[in-house]
């Protein structure tokens, strides 16, 4: 019986004018103002959204969700088929720097974080 390789991933491309983010799962992305370039791929963040709360609230509410660790979307390695949301973004000075955060990490991470680094 196989046993399931999954991960939540996240990887970024970049060019003389945008930044492309391509990611699956609860991976973050921040730029350097602390304004957050993802969305997780979660059935808490999912809910959050779909019960109207604010875009700006939900990385932080998602912390206190049940639920938080059933993502929705994922690279399954035992799959031949990865579908990876993409995001662009232009190349300004904003974004010409990021972090990159697991869900391990992003737990104890909030906007001023990334603005004190």
């Amino acid at each position: 019986k196989s046993v399931p390789v999954k991960a939540a991933v996240c990887f970024l491309f970049k060019n003389n004018t945008h930044l492309h983010i391509y990611n699956a799962g609860d991976c973050r992305v921040y730029n350097k103002s602390g304004v957050l370039l993802t969305e997780d791929n979660s059935v808490a963040w999912k809910r959050l959204k779909e019960n109207g709360i604010d875009n700006k609230k939900i990385p932080h509410l998602v912390c206190y969700c049940p639920d938080r660790n059933n993502i929705t979307s994922f690279v399954d390695f035992c799959s031949d088929e990865i579908i990876f949301n993409h995001s662009v973004f232009d190349l300004n000075d904003e974004n010409k720097e990021v972090i990159l955060c697991t869900d391990g990490f992003w737990e104890h991470f909030n906007d001023g974080t990334v603005i004190d680094l």
